[in-house]
């Protein structure tokens, strides 16, 4: 019985989001909108670590910003020992951490198990 409320009970709050507001799903969207043209970005190699390559991934936002520092996003990408299409993460560190050395250490941990991991620092 219990199960059941719950379940009723998230269903219509799922039905609220739906309905939370009135605008047309094109204007909803809108903010995720960005240039069409082509992002420039670089790629540049890491010293290699075992099993796993590491690079660094810069690129210019889409979104403006105030501060010039947010205006480029600086990525690192650990690369699997893998030929063909591997899965891939982004993984995004803890909020006010000085170095994201857990991150890091998690991001090669998923790339020696295959999967392409990119750390998005918030720094």
């Amino acid at each position: 019985m219990v199960r059941k409320g719950l379940l009723l009970l998230a269903a219509f709050s799922l039905v609220g989001c739906l309905w939370a507001s009135e605008a047309p799903p094109e204007d909803l969207l809108a903010a995720y909108r960005y240039d069409s043209a082509a992002v420039r970005f670089e790629n540049a190699s890491l010293p290699p670590e075992a099993g796993i390559r590491v690079s660094r991934l810069t690129f210019t936002s889409q979104v403006p910003s105030d501060c010039p520092a947010n205006q480029v996003v600086n990525c690192r990408v650990y690369w699997p020992d893998a030929k063909g299409r591997v899965p891939a993460v982004v993984v995004l560190h803890e909020w006010k951490v000085e170095r994201a050395e857990r991150a890091m250490y998690l991001c090669r941990r998923l790339a020696r198990a295959g999967m392409l991991a990119v750390l998005v620092p918030l720094l």
